[in-house]
């Protein structure tokens, strides 16, 4: 399932930083262009590669953040109980969304931690 919350705040996040990188760059374009060494091109070709790196690090960041769930959330969603704060996990392992694969998880309950 897709984190659209994460992707709101890597897009604000990428936004930000190249809009500053941007405005770092307009005093130096128009420099350049009244002096004749930037062409229409060429500051086309400029403001492409600054899209296109904004994008490709954005996509970077997006596959970069761990996607795992502990096996105690997972346990919590697919049975439908709120396990108590005190509920220690002995081995835990991390679900990787793969489609062989199969996780296992100790549990240690006992009847007074179930009540809680």
């Amino acid at each position: 399932m897709v984190d659209i919350f994460s992707i709101i705040i890597i897009v604000f996040v990428i936004g930000l930083f190249g809009g500053f990188f941007y405005l770092i760059y307009i005093p130096f374009k128009k420099r350049l262009k009244k002096s004749g060494k930037l062409t229409d091109k060429w500051s086309r070709q400029i403001n492409a590669v600054l899209v296109f790196s904004l994008c490709l690090i954005g996509v970077v960041l997006y596959f970069y953040k761990d996607n795992r769930i502990s096996s105690k959330t997972r346990l919590e969603r697919v049975s439908g109980i709120n396990l108590p704060t005190a509920f220690k996990v002995l081995g835990d392992e991390y679900q990787d969304m793969g489609k062989t694969t199969a996780y296992f998880t100790k549990l240690n309950l006992t009847r007074t931690e179930q009540q809680n």
